[in-house]
């Protein structure tokens, strides 16, 4: 009997609906500006959630999702004298609620853990317009899908 097929839920969404829901990056950055991309005329700050890679762990059940955070806001000091600073704040909190899965439920999928792989790193970005000081995190977040 072949296995069934499931598909693997939206890591990226899954992780952007968990973040947007934790008060700890909430009350540092609007949940609106937690996403996959910026938007065309972003407000700042910006964190964006990519996956890059993983791995399955069970047959179409367990995912290990290799998910990027980048936290950004110009690196303008007269507009955002605290930017860099607001931007460590933001990585920190994210990176903590991150750490802080544990079989958490939300509408994409079921959050199992994570473990920090990477950072958080500066790597600012002075190619961008407008140039953004900016961290980056690297996670692996395990999770199924919910039903």
């Amino acid at each position: 009997m072949p296995y069934p097929i499931v598909a693997f839920p939206d890591a990226t969404l899954a992780v952007i609906q968990y973040l947007r829901s934790r008060p700890e990056v909430t009350d540092l950055i609007d949940p609106g500006n937690i996403g996959p991309r910026l938007p065309d005329t972003p407000s700042w700050p910006q964190v964006m959630i990519h996956r890059g890679g993983g791995t399955p762990v069970t047959r179409q059940w367990v995912d290990d999702a290799a998910i990027q955070v980048d936290a950004m806001i110009p690196a303008d000091p007269a507009q955002y004298p605290d930017g860099p600073k607001q931007c460590a704040d933001l990585i920190a909190a994210v990176v903590a609620c991150l750490s802080a899965i544990a079989d958490d439920t939300v509408p994409e999928a079921v959050l199992c853990g994570a473990r920090i792989d990477v950072g958080p790193l500066w790597m600012p970005d002075p190619v961008s317009q407008p140039p953004l000081s900016r961290y980056v995190a690297r996670a692996t977040v395990t999770l199924h899908p919910v039903n």
